[in-house]
């Protein structure tokens, strides 16, 4: 049987994708539109590759991938085969697609910030749970900032039809109406307040049966209430980013905290600052609430935040942890344990939300439906003296990411 030649003039390469995902992707679009069918025998990996002018194992891995998705088959001594079963799946049946995860930028996920790392945790749960699916990270801007705002369309576009996408918050609402027009299968991890902020996308999103994964943040506050109360502490304070947040599961999880200590909420203890404060303006922030409310315990942002509160607690007023102050991080990054005193954090099992989303888009129907996570403490010497500095090194962002997964 004489090979299917595949032209060069029609492998498109699009912008940022990788070669062996072109070459996969062509022969995939020739096998939905009935060029290629169940029996047809590919070019070898050397013929293909001189045919084409690429290394040979650029062609192995794109054959690899199109074996792993059930459309060729490999017979030893005879070659590679369009199979049998090669009709590529509906949405509705699930099947072996790509995953396609969206990040901010490419550079997102080599950076050490506390998001930053969660999103390596749940690649790295996802890699765990995976069994030879192709996992594709999409950076969705031109520029790394807070607002999505220089939306890349030339690798956004590369998402297909009926895709099965994962995206992380609603800070990509903005891709929300194009995701929608291509009818991917979606998973969103959200925080609870945008259910409340956005409902109207909340509700979109369910309407094309979306899956929701919920990081129970209202919870997390709670207990971090309550275990600072059962150091003894009766003055906890909270400072947060943006301001004007009144359903913020933090506030909603600090008044109910407090209910279940029988303490009574102070509001003068929850206290707001501006979303792009400056680390000076935010150590006097902190100096003046100290001032204010002689608070003995502080539950304060992430990363670098903490730093400028760690330095107005230490330098400034000269206070000692935990002696005269608890101090507590909303989220754990692995940068805590660099600080003189460990800092004390509030965690999520991001590497099981990784592993939650592969088990959601394995379903042969999946059904939309919540997960809901918890938090969990991690304790160390910012609240409790001999604690330690303990971390999972299976979280740390030496986790590595295949250059070849990111699409940019």
């Amino acid at each position: 049987m004489t090979a299917v030649a595949i032209d060069k003039s029609d492998l498109k390469k699009s912008p940022g994708m990788p070669i062996y995902q072109c070459l996969v992707e062509h022969i995939i679009g020739r096998i939905r539109s009935g060029n290629l069918t169940p029996g047809d025998r590919l070019p070898t990996e050397h013929g293909l590759a001189k045919q084409l002018g690429l290394n040979r194992l650029t062609v192995r891995k794109s054959y690899q991938v199109l074996e792993a998705q059930n459309l060729v088959e490999r017979c030893r001594g005879m070659g590679t085969f369009v199979s049998e079963v090669s009709r590529y799946p509906s949405p509705s049946e699930g099947g072996e697609k790509p995953i396609y995860f969206l990040i901010p930028h490419p550079v997102h996920i080599m950076l050490q910030g506390p998001g930053s790392v969660a999103e390596r945790q749940i690649h790295y749960g996802a890699l765990t749970e995976n069994n030879g699916r192709l996992i594709q990270t999409i950076p969705v801007s031109k520029k790394l900032e807070d607002d999505l705002i220089h939306i890349d369309w030339d690798t956004v576009r590369q998402i297909p039809e009926h895709a099965q996408v994962f995206v992380n918050t609603l800070w990509f609402r903005n891709l929300i109406p194009f995701l929608l027009e291509r009818s991917v299968d979606g998973i969103c991890l959200h925080a609870q307040h945008e259910m409340i902020e956005l409902p109207e996308i909340c509700e979109q999103l369910a309407e094309a049966k979306w899956n929701f994964i919920t990081l129970d943040r209202q919870s997390a506050m709670e207990q971090a209430i309550e275990y600072l109360y059962n150091l003894g502490r009766r003055r906890i304070a909270v400072i947060k980013q943006y301001r004007n947040e009144p359903h913020h599961p933090y506030r909603l999880g600090m008044i109910s905290g407090c209910e279940r200590c029988d303490m009574i909420y102070d509001s003068g203890l929850y206290h707001e600052v501006e979303r792009n404060i400056s680390p000076s303006e935010l150590e006097k922030e902190t100096v003046e609430l100290w001032k204010r409310t002689k608070f003995d315990a502080l539950i304060a942002g992430d990363g670098e935040f903490v730093k400028s509160v760690y330095a107005a607690l230490t330098s400034t007023l000269r206070l000692r942890l935990p002696d005269d102050v608890a101090l507590m991080s909303f989220r754990d990054t692995p940068s805590y344990l660099d600080f003189p005193v460990p800092i004390t954090a509030i965690a999520f099992p991001y590497v099981n939300i990784g592993r939650e989303i592969i088990k959601i888009f394995s379903r042969w129907k999946p059904v939309p439906e919540k997960s809901i996570f918890q938090a969990s403490i991690i304790e160390r010497e910012s609240t409790r003296k001999g604690a330690g500095a303990y971390i999972n090194r299976v979280f740390l962002p030496e986790i590595p990411i295949n250059p070849n997964q990111i699409i940019n």
